[in-house]
């Protein structure tokens, strides 16, 4: 016959399994606040949250929409996390990851914990130039528009695999240079088709590779302005720009300008083209069709 066990045992085996159960619910019951800048860029349609125990390994990520703090509850109190931002647009383009910082897990009513930068996306609806001596941006990974060239200065990111992401420039070549995939062609495609393409080399390393690709710096489509505009110059175009649009952008013409005469300069299959256009008529309605759209190493001449 089997013996009994005490009720005194087994009321203290309830009770140690009532006090771990409220241990594990008191140590994950920690949060971390954080608080944001906005950002001001029309194109911005929301804010994630990415948050890990590991330095940019990021495990969970909360999509918070337009607002600019959060609190991140069912943490381990006392433990360490890594958190940073990223921002999207209406089509889910996301920006690269903001700075990242690091916050402690605590009980609630703790102090904010402020993301020091965030992110800046620009999106495929951006319509956007600077000149060469103008700030640097970023291109949105996956973007479906901006054309990689020599001298672009690319950032690929591949998720957990931190000794592969990196800066790289675009050499001259065409090419790019990565561990374990050596060199892969850049030149011509767009951040998304070049990131199928690394995921594709990856495969045979890495099990389900996850890659981003964000052009840092945009130095490759320039364009050439001359002549009779007030800001004469080199032009660095991140979206496909019209001739109508790049004379404001070269501070519009000056007073001796013969806007009849506009000369556009291309080089197409090894050869010079030269294209005349009426800068008049298109104001006026009368000749669309010569509102080019401009192509990369394009000369603006404005006699």
């Amino acid at each position: 016959m089997k013996k009994a066990i005490p009720i005194g045992i087994i009321s203290f085996l309830l009770f140690f399994l009532f006090l771990l159960g409220l241990e594990t619910n008191i140590s994950s019951a920690a949060q971390i606040r954080m608080t944001w800048d906005s950002n001001t860029d029309p194109s911005v349609a929301g804010y994630k949250i990415f948050y890990g125990t590991a330095s940019k390994t990021y495990e969970m990520s909360i999509d918070v929409g337009k607002k600019t703090n959060y609190t991140i509850t069912g943490l381990i109190a006392g433990k360490r996390y890594y958190l940073a931002l990223k921002t999207y647009d209406t089509a889910k383009n996301e920006s690269a990851f903001s700075n990242e910082i690091i916050g402690v897990a605590a009980d609630a009513g703790t102090d904010a914990t402020p993301v020091p930068a965030t992110p800046k996306l620009v999106s495929q609806a951006t319509k956007e130039i600077e000149t060469l001596r103008g700030p640097k941006g970023e291109i949105a990974a996956d973007s479906d528009q901006y054309v990689i060239g020599a001298e672009d200065v690319l950032y690929i990111h591949v998720w957990r695999e931190e000794p592969l992401s990196r800066s790289i420039p675009v050499r001259m070549d065409g090419k790019i240079s990565m561990p374990l995939i050596d060199e892969i062609d850049a030149t011509g495609l767009t951040p998304r088709q070049l990131k199928e393409n690394i995921t594709e080399k990856l495969k045979k390393f890495i099990d389900n590779p996850v890659v981003s690709v964000t052009v840092m710096e945009a130095n490759s489509f320039k364009v050439f302005v001359s002549g009779q505009v007030k800001t004469p110059g080199v032009y660095r175009l991140r979206s496909e720009t019209t001739i109508l649009q790049i004379v404001p952008m070269a501070g519009g013409f000056t007073e001796w300008a013969n806007q009849k005469k506009i000369l556009i300069v291309r080089k197409e299959n090894g050869k010079e083209k030269h294209i005349n256009v009426n800068y008049k008529k298109i104001v006026e309605g009368k000749d669309s069709a010569s509102n080019y759209v401009l192509k990369s190493g394009d000369t603006i001449i404005v006699p």
